[in-house]
Protein backbone atom coordinates (compact mmCIF):
# COMPACT_ATOMS: atom_id res chain seq x y z
CA UNK A 1 0.00 0.00 0.00
CA UNK A 2 0.76 3.53 -0.16
CA UNK A 3 2.45 3.93 3.42
CA UNK A 4 4.42 1.56 3.01
CA UNK A 5 8.34 2.95 3.27
CA UNK A 6 9.27 1.17 -0.50
CA UNK A 7 6.04 3.05 -2.21
CA UNK A 8 6.90 6.47 -0.16
CA UNK A 9 11.00 5.58 -1.20
CA UNK A 10 9.86 4.81 -4.85
CA UNK A 11 8.08 8.57 -4.90
CA UNK A 12 11.08 10.11 -3.66
CA UNK A 13 13.50 8.41 -6.14
CA UNK A 14 11.04 9.62 -8.43
CA UNK A 15 11.28 13.28 -7.73
CA UNK A 16 15.20 13.11 -8.17
CA UNK A 17 15.08 11.34 -11.49
CA UNK A 18 12.76 13.89 -12.80
CA UNK A 19 14.14 16.61 -11.16
CA UNK A 20 17.72 15.73 -12.98
CA UNK A 21 16.17 15.26 -15.98
CA UNK A 22 14.75 18.69 -16.28
CA UNK A 23 11.42 18.06 -15.25
CA UNK A 24 10.69 19.68 -11.84
CA UNK A 25 7.15 19.91 -12.35
CA UNK A 26 7.21 16.28 -12.52
CA UNK A 27 9.32 16.17 -9.42
CA UNK A 28 7.19 18.71 -7.89
CA UNK A 29 4.20 16.04 -7.80
CA UNK A 30 6.26 12.95 -6.83
CA UNK A 31 7.90 14.63 -3.79
CA UNK A 32 4.76 16.53 -2.65
CA UNK A 33 3.12 12.59 -2.54
CA UNK A 34 5.86 11.34 -0.61
CA UNK A 35 5.90 14.77 1.85
CA UNK A 36 2.25 13.96 2.75
CA UNK A 37 3.20 10.18 3.43
CA UNK A 38 5.97 10.85 5.72
CA UNK A 39 4.27 13.39 7.51
CA UNK A 40 0.95 10.68 7.71
CA UNK A 41 3.50 8.24 9.13
CA UNK A 42 6.69 10.15 10.83
CA UNK A 43 5.12 13.83 11.77
CA UNK A 44 7.03 16.56 10.59
CA UNK A 45 9.73 16.28 13.03
CA UNK A 46 11.40 13.24 11.34
CA UNK A 47 14.56 13.59 9.19
CA UNK A 48 13.07 12.32 6.03
CA UNK A 49 10.25 14.84 6.15
CA UNK A 50 12.79 17.59 5.88
CA UNK A 51 14.41 15.98 3.14
CA UNK A 52 11.40 16.30 1.38
CA UNK A 53 10.38 19.61 2.14
CA UNK A 54 13.98 20.67 0.94
CA UNK A 55 14.13 18.71 -2.27
CA UNK A 56 10.55 20.42 -2.90
CA UNK A 57 12.03 23.82 -1.83
CA UNK A 58 14.45 23.04 -5.08
CA UNK A 59 11.79 21.76 -7.41
CA UNK A 60 9.78 24.96 -6.67
CA UNK A 61 12.94 27.19 -7.16
CA UNK A 62 13.52 25.70 -10.77
CA UNK A 63 9.92 26.51 -11.13
CA UNK A 64 10.27 30.01 -9.79
CA UNK A 65 7.88 29.86 -7.11
CA UNK A 66 9.93 31.64 -4.47
CA UNK A 67 7.08 31.86 -1.66
CA UNK A 68 6.61 28.49 -1.86
CA UNK A 69 10.10 27.15 -2.00
CA UNK A 70 10.67 29.53 1.19
CA UNK A 71 8.10 27.75 2.55
CA UNK A 72 8.93 24.63 2.46
CA UNK A 73 12.48 25.56 3.70
CA UNK A 74 11.30 26.74 6.93
CA UNK A 75 9.79 23.50 7.24
CA UNK A 76 13.24 22.04 6.94
CA UNK A 77 15.70 23.74 8.61
CA UNK A 78 13.36 24.03 11.39
CA UNK A 79 14.31 20.34 11.87
CA UNK A 80 17.89 20.40 11.04
CA UNK A 81 18.83 23.64 13.37
CA UNK A 82 17.27 21.24 16.31
CA UNK A 83 19.53 18.31 15.12
CA UNK A 84 22.59 20.17 13.29
CA UNK A 85 25.80 17.63 15.13
CA UNK A 86 23.92 14.88 13.25
CA UNK A 87 22.60 16.25 10.01
CA UNK A 88 25.03 19.40 9.56
CA UNK A 89 25.45 19.08 6.15
CA UNK A 90 21.26 19.10 5.22
CA UNK A 91 21.38 22.29 7.15
CA UNK A 92 24.15 23.49 5.00
CA UNK A 93 22.12 23.01 2.02
CA UNK A 94 19.09 24.58 3.04
CA UNK A 95 20.66 27.67 3.60
CA UNK A 96 22.48 27.36 0.40
CA UNK A 97 18.56 27.46 -1.30
CA UNK A 98 17.83 29.79 1.01
CA UNK A 99 20.85 31.60 -0.98
CA UNK A 100 19.30 30.63 -4.83
CA UNK A 101 15.88 32.10 -3.65
CA UNK A 102 17.62 35.59 -2.42
CA UNK A 103 20.49 35.51 -5.56
CA UNK A 104 16.80 35.09 -8.00
CA UNK A 105 15.06 38.04 -5.90
CA UNK A 106 18.00 39.81 -6.59
CA UNK A 107 18.14 40.06 -2.60
CA UNK A 108 21.79 40.10 -3.24
CA UNK A 109 23.22 40.56 0.09
CA UNK A 110 21.11 37.98 1.81
CA UNK A 111 21.68 35.56 -0.85
CA UNK A 112 25.75 36.06 -0.48
CA UNK A 113 25.31 35.56 3.34
CA UNK A 114 23.38 32.36 3.57
CA UNK A 115 25.47 31.36 0.41
CA UNK A 116 28.51 31.94 2.79
CA UNK A 117 27.55 30.40 5.70
CA UNK A 118 26.68 27.34 3.67
CA UNK A 119 30.10 27.24 2.15
CA UNK A 120 31.86 27.34 6.07
CA UNK A 121 29.97 24.01 6.91
CA UNK A 122 30.60 22.39 3.56
CA UNK A 123 34.68 23.45 3.85
CA UNK A 124 34.67 21.95 7.36
CA UNK A 125 32.84 19.05 6.95
CA UNK A 126 34.07 18.09 3.21
CA UNK A 127 37.28 19.85 2.35
CA UNK A 128 37.60 22.85 0.00
CA UNK A 129 38.20 20.35 -3.02
CA UNK A 130 34.33 18.38 -2.77
CA UNK A 131 31.98 19.13 -5.48
CA UNK A 132 29.31 20.65 -2.34
CA UNK A 133 31.83 23.51 -2.27
CA UNK A 134 32.34 23.97 -5.98
CA UNK A 135 28.51 24.39 -6.40
CA UNK A 136 28.88 26.71 -3.51
CA UNK A 137 31.38 28.88 -5.07
CA UNK A 138 29.63 28.70 -8.32
CA UNK A 139 26.50 29.79 -6.53
CA UNK A 140 28.93 32.61 -5.42
CA UNK A 141 30.03 33.47 -8.64
CA UNK A 142 27.10 33.69 -10.41
CA UNK A 143 26.07 36.29 -7.44
CA UNK A 144 29.12 38.35 -8.18
CA UNK A 145 28.26 37.90 -11.83
CA UNK A 146 24.85 39.62 -11.16
CA UNK A 147 26.54 42.19 -8.77
CA UNK A 148 28.57 43.65 -11.61
CA UNK A 149 31.75 41.98 -9.63
CA UNK A 150 33.26 40.47 -12.55
CA UNK A 151 36.92 39.96 -11.31
CA UNK A 152 35.57 37.75 -8.21
CA UNK A 153 33.59 35.68 -10.92
CA UNK A 154 36.25 35.08 -12.41
CA UNK A 155 38.72 34.10 -10.00
CA UNK A 156 35.92 31.27 -8.35
CA UNK A 157 35.02 29.74 -12.00
CA UNK A 158 38.88 29.43 -13.13
CA UNK A 159 39.49 27.65 -9.26
CA UNK A 160 36.67 25.74 -10.26
CA UNK A 161 37.12 24.48 -13.60
CA UNK A 162 40.71 23.78 -12.86
CA UNK A 163 39.44 21.64 -9.30
CA UNK A 164 36.95 19.79 -11.86
CA UNK A 165 38.85 18.82 -14.32
CA UNK A 166 41.55 17.15 -12.09
CA UNK A 167 38.46 15.24 -10.03
CA UNK A 168 36.20 14.49 -12.90
CA UNK A 169 38.00 14.84 -16.12
CA UNK A 170 37.77 17.48 -18.73
CA UNK A 171 34.12 16.05 -20.47
CA UNK A 172 32.37 16.14 -17.32
CA UNK A 173 28.98 18.05 -16.73
CA UNK A 174 30.83 20.38 -13.88
CA UNK A 175 33.13 21.09 -16.41
CA UNK A 176 30.92 22.44 -18.99
CA UNK A 177 28.50 24.56 -15.99
CA UNK A 178 31.60 26.12 -14.89
CA UNK A 179 33.18 26.70 -18.57
CA UNK A 180 29.56 28.20 -19.60
CA UNK A 181 29.39 30.41 -16.26
CA UNK A 182 32.74 31.86 -17.13
CA UNK A 183 32.02 32.29 -20.90
CA UNK A 184 28.72 34.47 -19.32
CA UNK A 185 31.27 36.76 -17.19
CA UNK A 186 33.75 37.30 -20.39
CA UNK A 187 30.27 38.03 -22.59
CA UNK A 188 29.66 40.74 -19.79
CA UNK A 189 33.03 42.06 -20.25
CA UNK A 190 33.14 41.91 -23.97
CA UNK A 191 36.01 39.19 -24.89
CA UNK A 192 34.06 37.92 -27.58
CA UNK A 193 36.79 35.29 -28.49
CA UNK A 194 37.31 33.58 -25.14
CA UNK A 195 33.53 33.06 -24.41
CA UNK A 196 33.01 31.50 -27.81
CA UNK A 197 35.44 28.91 -27.02
CA UNK A 198 33.85 28.27 -23.55
CA UNK A 199 30.39 28.26 -24.82
CA UNK A 200 30.54 25.98 -27.75
CA UNK A 201 32.61 23.46 -25.45
CA UNK A 202 29.11 23.44 -22.82
CA UNK A 203 27.21 22.90 -25.63
CA UNK A 204 29.69 19.85 -26.81
CA UNK A 205 29.48 18.67 -23.66
CA UNK A 206 26.07 19.07 -22.47
CA UNK A 207 24.50 17.35 -25.81
CA UNK A 208 26.88 14.04 -25.26
CA UNK A 209 25.94 14.01 -21.93
CA UNK A 210 22.18 14.62 -21.91
CA UNK A 211 21.09 14.95 -25.04
CA UNK A 212 19.60 18.02 -26.29
CA UNK A 213 15.81 17.68 -24.52
CA UNK A 214 17.62 19.17 -21.25
CA UNK A 215 17.71 22.19 -19.53
CA UNK A 216 21.62 22.67 -19.03
CA UNK A 217 21.60 22.06 -23.16
CA UNK A 218 19.14 24.76 -23.96
CA UNK A 219 20.74 27.18 -21.53
CA UNK A 220 23.68 26.66 -22.92
CA UNK A 221 22.41 27.18 -26.88
CA UNK A 222 20.70 29.89 -25.57
CA UNK A 223 23.67 31.83 -24.22
CA UNK A 224 25.47 30.74 -27.40
CA UNK A 225 22.78 33.00 -29.29
CA UNK A 226 23.49 35.89 -27.18
CA UNK A 227 26.88 35.73 -27.77
CA UNK A 228 25.98 35.58 -31.49
CA UNK A 229 23.79 38.54 -30.97
CA UNK A 230 26.26 40.51 -29.92
CA UNK A 231 28.64 39.61 -32.68
CA UNK A 232 25.91 40.95 -34.88
CA UNK A 233 25.42 37.05 -36.41
CA UNK A 234 21.86 36.81 -36.18
CA UNK A 235 21.47 33.83 -38.54
CA UNK A 236 22.99 31.87 -35.75
CA UNK A 237 21.76 33.78 -32.72
CA UNK A 238 17.47 33.16 -34.41
CA UNK A 239 18.83 29.45 -34.96
CA UNK A 240 19.85 28.84 -31.31
CA UNK A 241 17.50 31.04 -29.47
CA UNK A 242 14.75 29.28 -31.30
CA UNK A 243 16.05 25.98 -30.33
CA UNK A 244 16.20 26.77 -26.94
CA UNK A 245 13.27 28.26 -26.82
CA UNK A 246 11.35 25.32 -27.86
CA UNK A 247 13.33 23.42 -25.49
CA UNK A 248 12.25 25.13 -22.35
CA UNK A 249 8.62 25.11 -23.37
CA UNK A 250 8.20 21.99 -24.04
CA UNK A 251 10.50 21.19 -20.21
CA UNK A 252 8.38 24.05 -18.34
CA UNK A 253 5.91 25.73 -20.32
CA UNK A 254 5.83 29.31 -21.04
CA UNK A 255 5.45 30.78 -17.47
CA UNK A 256 9.15 29.95 -16.67
CA UNK A 257 12.36 32.17 -16.37
CA UNK A 258 14.26 30.42 -18.82
CA UNK A 259 11.51 30.84 -21.61
CA UNK A 260 10.79 34.49 -20.74
CA UNK A 261 14.77 34.83 -21.42
CA UNK A 262 14.60 33.16 -24.51
CA UNK A 263 11.69 36.02 -25.66
CA UNK A 264 13.85 39.13 -24.58
CA UNK A 265 16.51 37.56 -26.38
CA UNK A 266 14.49 37.05 -29.57
CA UNK A 267 13.15 40.51 -29.26
CA UNK A 268 16.86 41.47 -28.95
CA UNK A 269 17.87 39.83 -31.98
CA UNK A 270 14.26 41.07 -34.28
CA UNK A 271 14.90 44.64 -32.84
CA UNK A 272 18.84 44.43 -34.77
CA UNK A 273 17.36 43.25 -38.08
CA UNK A 274 15.04 45.60 -37.83
CA UNK A 275 11.93 43.59 -37.33
CA UNK A 276 9.91 45.98 -34.61
CA UNK A 277 6.82 44.85 -34.47
CA UNK A 278 7.74 40.91 -33.83
CA UNK A 279 10.28 42.35 -31.76
CA UNK A 280 7.61 43.99 -29.48
CA UNK A 281 5.59 41.27 -29.60
CA UNK A 282 8.45 39.09 -27.94
CA UNK A 283 9.79 41.50 -25.84
CA UNK A 284 5.89 42.20 -24.34
CA UNK A 285 5.72 38.53 -23.69
CA UNK A 286 9.16 38.52 -21.44
CA UNK A 287 7.71 41.49 -18.99
CA UNK A 288 4.06 39.83 -19.00
CA UNK A 289 5.52 36.70 -17.79
CA UNK A 290 8.35 38.37 -15.85
CA UNK A 291 5.64 41.02 -14.11
CA UNK A 292 3.82 37.34 -13.08
CA UNK A 293 6.90 35.56 -11.83
CA UNK A 294 8.52 38.29 -10.11
CA UNK A 295 6.75 41.37 -9.69
CA UNK A 296 7.92 44.78 -11.04
CA UNK A 297 11.19 45.25 -8.64
CA UNK A 298 13.41 43.12 -10.33
CA UNK A 299 16.69 43.43 -12.07
CA UNK A 300 14.89 41.38 -15.17
CA UNK A 301 11.65 43.64 -15.23
CA UNK A 302 14.28 46.62 -15.70
CA UNK A 303 16.08 44.93 -18.68
CA UNK A 304 12.90 44.19 -20.70
CA UNK A 305 10.88 47.20 -20.06
CA UNK A 306 14.06 48.99 -21.52
CA UNK A 307 14.17 46.81 -24.27
CA UNK A 308 10.36 47.33 -24.85
CA UNK A 309 11.05 50.64 -24.89
CA UNK A 310 13.88 50.99 -27.64
CA UNK A 311 11.84 49.20 -29.56
CA UNK A 312 8.94 52.35 -28.82
CA UNK A 313 11.58 54.57 -29.58
CA UNK A 314 12.25 53.24 -32.87
CA UNK A 315 8.50 53.21 -33.97
CA UNK A 316 8.28 56.84 -32.83
CA UNK A 317 6.41 56.61 -29.86
CA UNK A 318 8.51 58.71 -27.57
CA UNK A 319 5.84 58.95 -24.52
CA UNK A 320 5.92 55.48 -24.16
CA UNK A 321 9.33 55.35 -24.36
CA UNK A 322 10.03 57.48 -21.98
CA UNK A 323 8.06 55.78 -19.45
CA UNK A 324 8.93 52.38 -20.14
CA UNK A 325 12.78 54.13 -19.38
CA UNK A 326 12.36 56.00 -16.42
CA UNK A 327 10.31 52.85 -14.93
CA UNK A 328 13.34 50.87 -15.94
CA UNK A 329 16.15 53.31 -14.19
CA UNK A 330 13.96 53.70 -10.94
CA UNK A 331 13.84 50.00 -10.27
CA UNK A 332 17.43 49.31 -11.25
CA UNK A 333 18.46 52.56 -9.43
CA UNK A 334 16.23 50.86 -6.32
CA UNK A 335 17.70 47.43 -6.05
CA UNK A 336 21.01 48.13 -7.45
CA UNK A 337 22.24 51.67 -6.27
CA UNK A 338 23.98 53.94 -8.41
CA UNK A 339 26.94 52.70 -9.02
CA UNK A 340 25.91 49.89 -10.49
CA UNK A 341 26.52 49.15 -14.30
CA UNK A 342 22.76 48.06 -14.67
CA UNK A 343 22.29 51.58 -13.79
CA UNK A 344 24.52 52.85 -15.92
CA UNK A 345 22.83 51.46 -19.01
CA UNK A 346 19.59 52.36 -17.71
CA UNK A 347 21.07 56.11 -17.60
CA UNK A 348 22.13 55.63 -21.46
CA UNK A 349 18.61 54.22 -22.79
CA UNK A 350 17.30 57.33 -21.02
CA UNK A 351 20.11 59.49 -22.31
CA UNK A 352 19.97 58.24 -25.64
CA UNK A 353 15.74 59.01 -25.71
CA UNK A 354 16.31 62.73 -24.97
CA UNK A 355 19.24 63.48 -27.16
CA UNK A 356 16.39 61.95 -30.04
CA UNK A 357 14.13 64.61 -28.60
CA UNK A 358 16.40 67.45 -28.61
CA UNK A 359 16.49 67.35 -24.19
CA UNK A 360 20.40 67.58 -24.80
CA UNK A 361 20.83 68.91 -21.11
CA UNK A 362 18.97 66.13 -19.58
CA UNK A 363 20.69 63.85 -21.92
CA UNK A 364 24.83 65.30 -20.86
CA UNK A 365 23.53 65.06 -17.17
CA UNK A 366 22.54 61.30 -18.19
CA UNK A 367 25.46 60.46 -20.36
CA UNK A 368 28.18 62.38 -17.61
CA UNK A 369 26.48 59.74 -15.33
CA UNK A 370 26.80 56.85 -16.81
CA UNK A 371 30.59 57.49 -18.20
CA UNK A 372 30.93 57.71 -14.21
CA UNK A 373 30.15 54.16 -13.17
CA UNK A 374 31.93 52.84 -15.72
CA UNK A 375 34.90 54.52 -14.86
CA UNK A 376 34.34 53.38 -11.24
CA UNK A 377 33.85 49.69 -12.56
CA UNK A 378 36.50 49.16 -15.15
CA UNK A 379 38.52 52.32 -15.59
CA UNK A 380 39.01 54.46 -18.71
CA UNK A 381 40.15 51.92 -21.01
CA UNK A 382 36.80 49.98 -21.65
CA UNK A 383 34.13 50.08 -24.45
CA UNK A 384 31.03 51.40 -22.39
CA UNK A 385 33.31 54.38 -21.06
CA UNK A 386 34.24 55.40 -24.66
CA UNK A 387 30.74 55.06 -25.72
CA UNK A 388 29.82 57.51 -23.16
CA UNK A 389 32.64 60.05 -23.86
CA UNK A 390 31.64 59.90 -27.55
CA UNK A 391 28.19 60.47 -27.04
CA UNK A 392 28.76 63.42 -24.85
CA UNK A 393 30.93 65.27 -27.70
CA UNK A 394 28.21 64.29 -30.18
CA UNK A 395 25.58 66.02 -27.62
CA UNK A 396 27.85 68.98 -27.13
Amino acid sequence: GKDHSSYIKMCNRLGVLYSKTGRPDDAEKYYAEALQLYEKKYGKEHKDYAKTCLNLAYSCINLAKYNEALSYLEKSIAVYEKNIISYPLYYARCLSAYGSVYRSLSNYKKAEKYFKDSQKIIVNHLGIDHHENLDISNYLALLYSDMGNYAEAEKLYKENIQKADSIFGINHVDVASYSNNLATVYKLQAKYKEAESLFLRSVEIYESVYGKINPSYAKAVVNLASLYLSLGNYEKSEEYNREGKSIFKALYGEEHPNYMTTCNNLGALLSGINKHDEAMKEYTEALSICEKIYGKEHNSYALFAANLGKSYQRLKDYEKAEELFTEAKNISEKLNGKFHINYAGKCQALASLYRKTGKNLKALKLYGEAKSIYEYNFGTDHTDYFTCLNKIAEVQ
